[in-house]
This record gives structure tokens, sequence and C-alpha cells, in this order.
């Protein structure tokens, strides 16, 4: 299920954009569809990034990686999806491109 090569992970990426995308626009049946499939992919790269602390020559920011993650699952439990939009769009998205840089080095 992880995404392994640069282009699965950009195609994540992307995916994660058109959910956040989707939200703002009101059209959660079509975003739920899309975070059914990218959650799960999602929380494998994330498991990755934190396993591989203190392996590896790059500084992951722990602390960021789990607030981000946390806020995702608070405006889930609480169906904002505004809150929602904006943590994927601002806040997963940069923890995914973060994981594209140092992806070979894990």
């Amino acid at each position: 299920m992880m995404p392994c090569s640069k282009e699965e992970t950009g195609s994540l990426i992307i995916d994660t954009e058109r959910a956040a995308v989707l939200l703002y626009q009101g059209d959660i049946v079509n975003a739920q569809v899309i975070l059914d499939n990218i959650l799960p992919q999602i929380q494998d790269i994330y498991q990755r990034m934190l396993n591989a602390c203190g392996n590896i020559e790059v500084e992951i920011p722990i602390e960021v990686l789990y607030s981000q993650f946390q806020n995702a699952a608070e405006a889930i439990d609480c169906k904002d999806v505004l809150q929602l939009a904006d943590t994927l769009y601002f806040e997963i998205r940069e923890g995914l491109l973060f994981y594209q840089e140092i992806r070979d080095k894990i």
C-alpha cells in the first residue's frame, strides 16, 4: 500500500490537493471517496518517517508530523470540513512533499 516510487508519491500529493479542493467546494461525497483511498497511504508514509527518526541524517520533525495527523483526525471527528481541507492542503500536503524529498534516505 505504501507509495514507493516518486510518481506514486506525486500522485498521492495530487489526490490530497484534489480532496482539499473538493472539500472547499462543498463536494463532501467525492472528497470522501478520495480520502478513503489516500488516508491509509498517508498514515503509512507518516509511520515510515516516524520509524526512521534517528536512523537517517535528515532531521524529521516528529512533533509537526504528529500534529498534522492529529489535526486531520480532529477535523474528521468534529466533521469540520474547512479545518480538514486546510489540514490536507497546508499541512499533510507539506508532510508528503517532505517525505518525497527524504524518501530515498528512509
